[in-house]
């Protein structure tokens, strides 16, 4: 399949399974941080726009199995995720409400404070993802795994919806030294599984086990 952009010229083709963020992408061989756009366009959020829109769908799998059967290392995240999976927080989709979830537009993570990109609220909104609003405040601020896909920081959180694990990602970008989230998505927890790697993980969430209970804290 291809996928023309001559707008943009960032992505020709790219093999199916890989996000557009992703150091494996036809499209990640060729983008630089420079080509995410003016710092306007960064803040708008069009480039998380832009990488959604050339996103290529995943083939599908009879199940999970092929991202469980991973060596030991990554069975070992899936069960954190599993273990400190917890539910969405929920807020009324108003612009009071995100303001006073993220104070002068940021939120401290254990990597730093982030940026929300302008416009996301709006974002939220025209993308149907206003019950996202707690999660997107819950996956940057107290993430599970922090990983690298070459070209942006991917922050995720497992979360209990329908009682299955589900998990929210967010695509952080660093634009002239400033970290800015630019995109929130849902995604099936093999999804991320098949895109970590012991060697691209940024941050891991620790647990600490004390009393036969489940505690957690910053690694």
């Amino acid at each position: 399949m291809h996928v023309n952009n001559k707008d943009n010229g960032l992505l020709k083709e790219s093999k199916p399974g890989k996000e557009p963020w992703e150091s494996g992408s036809e499209k990640a061989k060729t983008l630089k941080i420079e080509d995410f756009g003016t710092h306007e366009e960064v803040l708008d959020g069009k480039i998380g726009d832009r990488l959604e829109a050339n996103k290529k769908p995943s083939k599908e799998t009879t199940s999970e199995q092929t991202a469980f059967e991973k060596p030991s290392y990554i069975g070992h995240i899936k069960e954190k995720f599993v273990l400190l999976a917890v539910l969405m927080e929920e807020y009324e989709f108003t612009k009071e409400n995100y303001d006073k979830l993220f104070p002068n537009g940021k939120v401290k993570t254990p990597l730093g404070y982030v940026k929300l990109g302008e416009h996301q609220f709006e974002k939220l909104k025209t993308k149907e993802r206003m019950e996202l609003l707690g999660a997107l405040k819950q996956t940057l601020a107290d993430p599970i795994i922090v990983f690298s896909s070459g070209v942006a920081e991917i922050y995720t959180k497992s979360f209990i919806e329908d009682e299955k694990t589900k998990a929210v990602l967010s695509v952080v970008i660093t634009k002239e030294g400033e970290k800015i989230s630019i995109s929130t998505h849902r995604r099936d927890l093999s999804n991320v599984l098949n895109k970590i790697k012991k060697d691209n993980i940024l941050y891991e969430k620790d647990i600490v086990q004390k009393d036969d209970r489940v505690h957690t804290s910053w690694k």
